[in-house]
């Protein structure tokens, strides 16, 4: 059997777009139907493409990418992803880092060179992770707030972040929470009548309340 070369391309939310990457793995030799997409953050452990992807690999395959970071979230599951994929004798293409590519014939770079250069080069994927993680967390406090103390999109004036429980509930889960506060019913029977959860019903409680319990 011809051996298989199978694409992963991931971006991190539903807003981000995948067709860069799809674009850059067809051009790469990928067929469209060997693409494996998954939009969920590379911190999560429950991606289930990439899952998918590897219990479909076989010996002889060739997994791409565009980036080093869509192998891992940091520096020590990208090195464990390696481990494996050579383990299962898969070879890997890095598009934007053909030094690491596993399938390089020249002995010197593959016994060598890569293993130092894909150790320096999974850190600073784990870096750069971490400094856009710091500069979305500081955007993300730069951001103006309404009068509700929400904050709102610079671009679009529109509250940004999950929405408010409360400010959402509807008249009949206000009726139950009210009942539920006055004492009149039981607390699981408020969560199995409202579908709010224990912790969320007592955050409303202090807000309703004042503080209280």
């Amino acid at each position: 059997m011809k051996a298989r070369r199978i694409g992963y391309a991931r971006v991190s939310t539903k807003d981000q777009t995948l067709e860069r990457q799809i674009k850059l793995l067809i051009e790469a030799g990928v067929s469209k139907d060997n693409i494996y997409l998954e939009k969920v953050t590379g911190r999560t452990l429950n991606r289930t493409k990439w899952k998918e992807l590897l219990a479909d690999l076989i010996v002889g395959d060739t997994l791409i990418v565009t980036e080093l970071d869509r192998l891992g979230r940091n520096k020590k599951d990208i090195l464990a992803t390696f481990e494996l994929l050579e383990a299962k004798g898969v070879y890997v293409e890095i598009l934007n880092m053909p030094l690491l590519n596993t399938n390089n014939e020249n002995e010197f770079v593959r016994e060598l060179l890569q293993p130092t250069a894909l150790n320096l080069l999974a850190y600073f994927a784990q870096k750069e992770i971490e400094l856009k993680k710091e500069r979305q967390t500081g955007a993300y406090a730069a951001l103006p707030v309404d009068e509700k103390g929400r904050k709102l999109s610079i671009k679009k004036n529109k509250v940004v972040g999950r929405p408010n429980k409360q400010e959402n509930l509807s008249q009949e889960q206000k009726r139950y929470i009210e009942a539920w506060i006055a004492g009149n019913i039981k607390t699981k029977d408020c969560i199995k009548a409202t579908g709010i959860g224990k912790s969320t019903l007592f955050v409303i409680k202090k807000n309703i309340i004042g503080g209280g319990v």
